[in-house]
Parts: structure tokens; C-alpha cells; sequence
């Protein structure tokens, strides 16, 4: 029995299986949950509204009427709002309804990061784990509340995610071809810092990642270098890939990462002359007067000029942690209605149990057994190294926020989504080594940490605190459907 389920658990199936979950739960959260919902999902709406005025990508100066969005003339993460935009014209053009136009934008987004399931599968799989335990990770990932809820919103992160997990792809590509041959795929590593670039457009979140992938293959071409001791073998040997590349391909990788390269540096670039700063805040670039007008930059301007906060490090560490778990099993109302103006909700307790035992006691076998994991899984090291390089800006730029504004601004479990299924991946093994040679106990494990993600996973926490003004306003099939699906979850969730 143990054997059939193992493996049913590294067939293609059991991906399915679990994309079709994530689908279900999306969707479900895209045509039930009301507009705005949280993250800003009625700022991205705005800015593709604009975008879709014109067909460039690129603004002389700040469009009239968008002060109250921010500097949009020099916002380098502009990338998806402009590809949303055409979505957005055809939807536009076949109806004049809101409700038809902003579900559309929602299920492009679904589909985007169903693309990011596939890709990051890919990439965990390059890594050499067994088939079952990437699996079991991206279906406790599509499990989390945070990842159908995020799917299912207009919200830049769904273009980030298949960007990043392509870029990372492409990278362990590059190293296995070093590693196994000593030699240099030439057109791989300049896709990968073409989609890398791209993906800095699509949100600046990236750049720690695109930094670490410059940093890994500038190691790369050094070992290169050594191996091949002279100029020209070295150049002969960047070459070879591209020898046995036909033409049309090649061409394609140059136009690309010519193109991605005169968008980034369009976008940084200028920021960096002009500024001298790559994301030059509303207010370098904008009158103040003007900046006011948008609230998440007037919030932080008001912050920074009352902030009489004396700093605490060790607090703040604590209360950052505290956050990023929490913020991954919440849920919240959005801005839909008066009443319930973006009122969150605690994650549901069986869920936060299971996940917390499942990081603590993963963590811990990690550190005890760090080193055969990684000799085993030197290309997940890979991935976790930049993962943490990336968790560290991020904590970094959070954290002199806070010193700026007194504030604990900007700290979301969304913003770990671009390398936290290589550390999932790990904490997997991890456990996986601790139970190794106990099929049957690991099997019920399995199966009893599933039960408890099931008291709130994917769109249940949303669905069993729903209340109608979360919902679309005067949709009757939407509240009914929503009704019965609560009254359905109540009978087996532990409040």
C-alpha cells in the first residue's frame, strides 16, 4: 500500500491533482471576493487603465489625472501593468461591466501564476529531489491562504513569480552544463539575465536576485577562465554553445537581452543619472503637494515626520518574523464596503499548528543534517544561498523603513514567494532524512499534517470568515454560493 502511494505521489497526476486545486481555490476567491481586495489591487487596476490610453511603454511625463498612483513616469516596475493592459482593451472593448473586466484581470493573473507552479516544478526538480517531495511542496504551497489569494487578485507579483522561477531555472541550467561538461552555455546564462532583467520591470523586489545571478555566473566565467588559461580559448570556448545553436535562435537570445537590457537600463538607469537613486521616492520626482495625493506615499511622508520611535532591534526582529508567518495563513475582507474596510482575519489554529511544526522540526533536522543534504543537493544550495542573500535586502530595506518612519511598513509573507519553495523544498528533505526507512509513520505524518491544513488551507480561511461585505455588492448567485460554502466549511473547521 505504502509503495502505490509513493507512487501516485511522483506522478504527474499528483501535480495535477494540485494545480487543480490551486484552480478551483483561485477562481473560487476571483469571482466571489469583492473589489479592491488588499494589496493594492485597485492602485494595479488604475495604472493599467492608464497604460491602456497608449500604446508605449513609456511616459514623457506624468500622465494627467495620476498623481494619487504615484511617480509613474519613473516607476521601473511598470512591466505588468503595461502587458495587462491589452487584456485589459479587449475586455473593455466587449463590455462596459466592471465586474466582467476585473474578474478577466484576476484570471490572467491565475493563469500567470499557474505558469510560476509549472516553472518553480521545474526548478525543484533540477535540484535532483525525487518527484514526491516536490509534490508534497508545492501542494502544501498551493495550500497556503496567502497563494490562491494573491493568485486571485490584479497584483504585479503573478507576472513576478514566472519570471523568477524561469530566470532561477535557467541558472541551475547554466551550472549543470558547467558542472557536468566544464563548459560555458553561453545563450542560457544570457536568457537568464534577459528574463532577470525583465523580471527587475515587472517588480524591484527582484533586484537582490537578479544581483545574486550576475554575482554566480561572473563566478562561473572565472572558473572558466582559469580552466581555459588563455584569451582566446576562453572566447572560443563562450562560442562553442552557440556554434551548434541554428541561427534563428541565436538571433532571438541577442534581440532579447538587447531588448531587456535598454528596458532596464531606460528604467534604472536614467533613475540612477537623473536621481541618483534606482527607485526614486514620489517625492524626488513629484512636488510634495502632488505626492500627497497618493495614500501609501502621504502614510509614510506623515510617518517619517512625527517619528519619535525609539528603535529596537531585537523587537522589531521578533515582530518581523511574527508577520511574515502570520501574513502567509491570514485572510481579509478588502475594501469592498464601508463596513468591513480591510479587516483581517487570524489564521484559523489547525493550520498555524501544523505549519508550525512543520518549520520548527524541519529547521531542526535541516541544521542536524545540513551537510548531507547539501552534498546531496548542491543545486539547491544554490537556490537557498540566493534565497537568503534576498531574505536578508529585504529584512534590511524593512528595517531602515522602520528606523526612517517608526513604522512596520512594507512586511508581507508575499514578498518571500519568489525563493521560499527552495527552502520549503529543503525543510521537505529535511524531514524526509529524519524519517528515512519509516514508511508507514511518514505516510500518516503526511496524511495528518494534510487534515490539519485542510482547517483553513487555500480559500477556506476566506470562505469561513466571509461576510457579505467582502463580497461583490449586489450579486445574488455570489452571496448565495458563498452562504452555502460557508455553511458547508463551518461543519468540519475547529474555529
Amino acid at each position: 500500500m505504502s509503495i502505490k502511494i509513493a507512487a501516485f505521489v511522483r506522478s504527474r497526476l499528483f501535480f495535477g491533482i494540485t494545480l487543480g486545486v490551486f484552480f478551483v481555490e483561485s477562481l473560487w476567491l476571483a469571482l466571489s471576493a469583492g473589489f479592491p481586495g488588499i494589496f493594492d489591487e485597485n492602485t494595479h487596476l488604475a495604472i493599467i487603465r492608464v497604460y491602456a490610453r497608449q500604446w508605449s511603454p513609456f511616459f514623457s511625463s506624468q500622465p494627467i489625472g495620476a498623481d494619487g498612483l504615484g511617480a509613474l513616469a519613473r516607476d521601473p516596475s511598470y512591466l505588468f501593468h503595461y502587458l495587462m493592459s491589452f487584456p485589459d482593451r479587449i475586455l473593455v472593448g466587449l463590455t462596459h461591466s466592471q465586474f466582467i473586466e476585473i474578474v478577466g484581470l484576476r484570471i490572467v493573473g491565475i493563469l500567470l501564476f499557474a505558469v510560476a507552479l509549472v516553472l518553480f516544478r521545474k526548478l525543484l526538480l533540477a535540484t535532483k529531489a525525487s518527484p514526491a517531495i516536490v509534490h508534497v511542496t508545492l501542494l502544501f504551497f498551493v495550500l497556503t491562504p496567502l497563494v490562491p489569494f494573491l493568485a486571485a487578485q490584479i497584483n504585479y507579483d503573478n507576472l513576478l513569480l514566472p519570471l523568477a522561477a524561469l530566470g532561477l531555472l535557467l541558472t541551475l541550467q547554466v551550472r549543470e552544463r558547467f558542472v557536468t561538461t566544464k563548459q560555458i552555455d553561453s545563450r542560457r546564462l544570457l536568457i537568464a539575465l534577459a528574463v532577470g532583467l525583465l523580471a527587475s520591470l515587472a517588480q524591484f523586489e527582484f533586484l537582490p536576485i537578479l544581483v545574486a545571478m550576475i554575482t554566480y555566473f561572473s563566478f562561473l566565467l572565472w572558473k572558466f577562465y582559469r580552466l581555459n588559461r588563455s584569451p582566446a580559448q576562453f572566447g572560443n570556448g563562450l562560442l562553442d554553445s552557440w556554434r551548434s545553436t541554428k541561427r534563428i535562435y541565436t538571433i532571438a537570445s541577442v534581440g532579447l537581452i538587447v531588448l531587456a537590457s535598454g528596458l532596464f537600463v531606460h528604467a534604472y538607469g536614467v533613475n540612477v543619472i537623473k536621481y541618483h537613486n534606482p527607485i526614486p521616492p514620489c517625492g524626488n520626482v513629484l512636488s510634495i503637494e502632488r505626492c500627497k495625493a497618493n495614500g501609501t506615499w502621504l502614510r509614510s511622508y506623515i510617518a517619517e515626520n512625527t517619528n519619535n520611535t525609539t528603535p529596537d532591534p531585537a523587537r522589531y526582529v521578533a515582530g518581523w518574523g511574527y508577520r511574515m508567518f502570520k501574513y502567509a495563513f491570514y485572510s481579509n475582507s478588502g475594501g469592498s464596503h464601508a463596513d468591513a474596510m480591510y479587516v483581517n482575519v487570524a489564521p484559523l489554529p489547525g493550520i498555524t499548528i501544523a505549519a508550525l511544526v512543520v518549520f520548527i522540526v524541519g529547521s531542526l533536522a535541516v541544521i542536524r543534517y545540513h551537510r548531507q543534504l547539501l552534498r546531496r543537493y548542491p543545486a539547491l544550495g544554490l537556490l537557498v544561498g540566493i534565497a537568503v542573500f534576498y531574505v536578508a535586502v529585504l529584512f534590511l530595506r524593512n528595517y531602515l523603513d522602520y528606523l526612517q518612519t517608526g513604522q512596520k511598513f512594507g512586511i508581507n509573507s508575499r514578498y518571500l514567494f519568489p525563493v521560499i519553495l527552495p527552502v520549503a523544498l529543503l525543510l521537505g528533505l529535511g524531514w524526509q532524512r529524519l524519517l528515512a526507512a519509516k514508511p508507514i509513520p511518514k505516510i500518516v505524518l503526511l496524511a495528518v499534517v494534510l487534515l490539519l491544513f485542510l482547517q483553513g488551507g487555500g480559500a477556506l480561511t476566506f470562505i469561513y470568515y466571509n461576510q457579505p461585505g467582502w463580497r461583490w455588492a449586489d450579486n445574488t448567485f455570489s452571496t448565495n454560493l458563498n452562504t452555502l460554502a460557508q455553511k458547508a466549511v463551518s461543519r468540519f473547521i475547529i474555529p
